[in-house]
């Protein structure tokens, strides 16, 4: 959060410079208006002010911790679609009053104006990674949470579970667990009959390199079937990050880094799209989508870039090596976005890139969208990134 907190106060600062110079235009357009106004003999009117933007900044640690001094990064945010007002917030944020303890969620009941933390995840008083997701579609008073954790243990264990409630005490209902994974990114749908989980993970237990995995449940989390979506050879594994996106009508999509070359220092990496329509409720799921140079499951919207590699601060605090990226509109499953971050071609270290698809990932925008490639640290801006753990070969931004 010290990163965020940099950053707020840049967003703020510029904020207030920008309104101060607004502020004098608009108070030199009203003098001169008038003067000009005395000297015709009529009565102008100055410009109309536009409507004051609101922007309300509010800090997630409770009052009573305001003296805490951890590091509490890579945070995530999930809200309840059909009751905005439930949003439940993590980072890599200790139990602060046991080390026995479960780590905390933040979580708020009043759409995010103050948060309280609630220490229920099935994990030991902090996480090494965790994201999670409310189900699309679904109105539970007060939120049904999935959530995909590793406990920070010598065998980084993967934990997905649940919770009905956001606002209890109780410790999430463990449904699946399993070692040897990495980088849990959750998705979730609700339907008539339960909540349709799509976790998408860098599992290592997959044989072949074939790394790039999609746990799928479609009865709630009451079990979980393992998918690999890697078709292709890698060089051992894919990238870490693996991000599944689900659509109201149920499509499913997943984007993930074919690593086909790795030296230690940049991946030589396709961007890879596939698709399920059936919402992975069939035999051989993501299937859908298969790219035309060689036949095989995957729509390569970019191949061969390079993404550098580094297992420590480089820009910033941040270490880069998996920026990855993908958003489906929840109402039209034919419009989907990724973006990534590679090394770009003009020599900077790392480069924001945003493409587009109109037709269900069929093909993709051949450049990226107006406005949207940055250079070197515009990291920031992009669709939905973020995940690292603290294994150098298994997780980063």
């Amino acid at each position: 959060m010290t990163i965020l907190a940099v950053s707020r106060k840049r967003i703020l600062a510029f904020g207030t410079l920008a309104l101060i110079a607004w502020t004098v235009s608009v108070r030199g357009q009203s003098a001169v208006v008038a003067k000009l106004g005395a000297k015709l003999g009529a009565k102008l009117t100055a410009p109309a002010s536009p409507p004051s933007l609101q922007v309300k900044v509010v800090d997630l640690i409770p009052a009573s911790l305001s003296g805490e001094t951890n590091q509490d990064s890579e945070p995530f945010l999930a809200i309840q679609t059909a009751n905005p007002q439930v949003m439940v917030a993590s980072a890599f944020t200790p139990n602060p009053v046991s080390n026995m303890g479960n780590a905390p969620v933040y979580v708020s009941q009043d759409g995010g104006n103050s948060w309280v933390l609630n220490a229920i995840t099935p994990v030991q008083r902090i996480t090494c990674d965790i994201t999670h997701a409310m189900a699309a579609g679904e109105n539970h008073p007060r939120g049904d949470l999935h959530a995909g954790t590793l406990a920070c243990s010598t065998a980084i264990t993967l934990r997905e579970s649940e919770t009905n409630d956001v606002g209890s005490s109780a410790t999430m209902n463990v449904q699946s667990t399993r070692s040897n994974v990495d980088q849990p990114f959750v998705r979730a749908l609700g339907v008539a009959n339960g909540d349709q989980i799509y976790v998408g993970v860098n599992d290592f237990n997959q044989p072949g390199g074939h790394t790039a995995t999609v746990d799928v449940s479609v009865d709630g989390g009451a079990t979980y079937k393992s998918i690999a979506i890697e078709a292709r050879n890698t060089m051992g594994q894919d990238g870490p990050s693996v991000r599944p996106a689900v659509a109201g009508d149920g499509t499913v999509y997943a984007a993930f880094f074919g690593w086909r070359k790795f030296d230690g220092r940049t991946a030589t990496s396709d961007v890879v799209v596939v698709r399920d329509d059936m919402g992975a409720t069939e035999p051989n799921p993501f299937q859908a989508l298969k790219d035309p140079s060689d036949n095989l499951a995957g729509r390569l919207v970019v191949k061969g870039v390079s993404i550098p590699w580094s297992n420590s601060p480089t820009l910033g605090q941040e270490r880069i090596g998996s920026t990855l990226s993908i958003a489906v509109d929840p109402n039209n499953s034919s419009t989907v976005y990724v973006g990534w971050a590679d090394h770009g071609s003009k020599g900077d270290i790392y480069t924001l890139h945003v493409r587009r698809s109109t037709d269900r990932g069929a093909t993709w925008s051949a450049t990226d969208l107006p406005n949207t490639t940055r250079p070197r640290t515009y990291r920031t801006r992009r669709l939905r990134m973020r995940r690292t753990s603290r294994w150098p070969w298994r997780a980063m931004e």
